[in-house]
C-alpha cells in the first residue's frame, strides 16, 4: 500500500474495483429496461475518479522514481542510491501493487468466508429452535 495518498488502502482498492464495475451494472440495467440517465451519470463520475486516482499513483511513482534518479545523479552515479533508483524501485513499484491486490482478494475471500459460516450457524440455530421443521 502507498502512504501518504488517499484512496490507495484495501477501502481504496475496494472503491476501485466497485466503480470500475458500475457501467457493467449500468449496462445490465439499461438492457433490462430499467436504465437511467442519473444512473449513467453516476457510474460516469466514479469512473472518471477512478481514472483520476490511478492518474495520481502513476505520478506519485514516477516523481519518486525520477527525484531518487536525480538525487543520485547529484551525488555521484555508484552511490547506493543510484544503484536503487535503478533496480530496485520499478519492481518494487510492481510488487507494492501485486501485494495490494493480493490484500483485497484475500480480505473479500475472508469476509465471503466469514459471512458464509455465520450464515449457516444462524441457519442451524433457527433450525433447532424448530426441530422436525426441515422435514
Amino acid at each position: 500500500m502507498n502512504v501518504g495518498l488517499p484512496g490507495t488502502g484495501v477501502g481504496g482498492l475496494f472503491y476501485l474495483l466497485l466503480a470500475v464495475l458500475m457501467p457493467l451494472h449500468e449496462l445490465w440495467r439499461t438492457a433490462q429496461g430499467r436504465g437511467s440517465a442519473r444512473g449513467w451519470l453516476a457510474a460516469g463520475f466514479h469512473t472518471a475518479t477512478v481514472g483520476a486516482i490511478l492518474a495520481a499513483l502513476w505520478g506519485e511513482g514516477w516523481l519518486l522514481q525520477n527525484g531518487i534518479r536525480w538525487f543520485a545523479l547529484q551525488n555521484g552515479s555508484d552511490s547506493a542510491i543510484a544503484q536503487l533508483a535503478g533496480k530496485a524501485l520499478p519492481i518494487n513499484n510492481q510488487l507494492i501493487a501485486f501485494a495490494s491486490l493480493v490484500t483485497l482478494a484475500s480480505l473479500l475471500i475472508l469476509v465471503h468466508a466469514v459471512g458464509t459460516v455465520v450464515g449457516l450457524r444462524a441457519a442451524r440455530a433457527e433450525a433447532s429452535r424448530f426441530p422436525g421443521a426441515g422435514s
